[in-house]
């Protein structure tokens, strides 16, 4: 089963995208920021991304 993160700090988008992509048979976690979002990628695997580029602390191009 193909592994997706969310990294994004609007708590309703989080929600909605790991339901949606739960029903379509991907494994969705999601973080609400972007030091957790690397922390998470550190510590298991994914084979997709999906991160908010304007967060708080740390923009989507840093954690590229």
């Amino acid at each position: 089963m193909e592994k997706i993160l969310i990294i994004d700090d609007n708590e309703s988008l989080r929600y909605t995208l790991t339901s949606v992509l739960e029903e379509a048979g991907y494994h969705a976690s999601a973080v609400e920021d972007g030091h957790k979002g690397i922390s998470e990628v550190k510590s298991s695997k994914y084979h997709l991304v999906i991160c908010d580029m304007k967060l708080p602390g740390m923009d989507g191009m840093q954690i590229i």
